[in-house]
């Protein structure tokens, strides 16, 4: 998960060994026991938390940051991969060519297989998957909040929802 631009995380952090040590929090696997809850004085789960009305600017500050990070990958990073250099001035220019970019071997599930996109939005990572994987089958999973535009973007590309 992206939080780049958003100091839900931050603060969430600045929590995380309390809630590690919190009898508990510690040892809990739900959604709304985690250090943002403890950070944030909230049970409620972190997308519900942001849909509320005084929390609407952090919801339109996370929707631009994940925004952010779409349009700052190559277009066809969910294809191909992503390879991010730590230290580009290491490698002399004439051998940046060398380096291949590796990604998911989609091609090798077998037909039919089902992908499941988790918090995947309105599916943008799913079309351009179907677009060149048209033997696999998609689920797109998110909040409901979501599921309407989801729906919406289905139509406006002519995709069967």
């Amino acid at each position: 998960m992206h939080f780049n631009s958003t100091d839900e995380a931050f603060k969430s952090s600045s929590h995380l060994t309390e809630a590690l040590l919190d009898p508990e929090l510690g040892h809990a696997y739900e959604p709304n026991k985690a250090a943002f809850n403890r950070a944030h004085n909230t049970k409620e789960v972190m997308w519900s938390w942001f849909e509320h009305p005084d929390n609407r600017s952090q919801l339109v500050r996370f929707g631009a940051a994940m925004n952010g990070m779409k349009n700052a990958s190559p277009a066809n990073t969910i294809l191909e991969g992503l390879v991010t250099l730590r230290c580009i001035h290491c490698i002399p220019p004439s051998h940046l060519w060398k380096i291949k970019f590796v990604g998911y071997a989609w091609e090798h599930l077998p037909q039919g297989s089902l992908v499941v996109d988790v918090g995947g939005g309105v599916g943008a990572q799913s079309f351009t998957l179907a677009k060149h994987h048209p033997q696999l089958r998609f689920v797109v999973q998110d909040r409901e909040s979501v599921v309407g535009d989801a729906i919406e973007v289905c139509a406006t590309n002519q995709i069967t929802h």
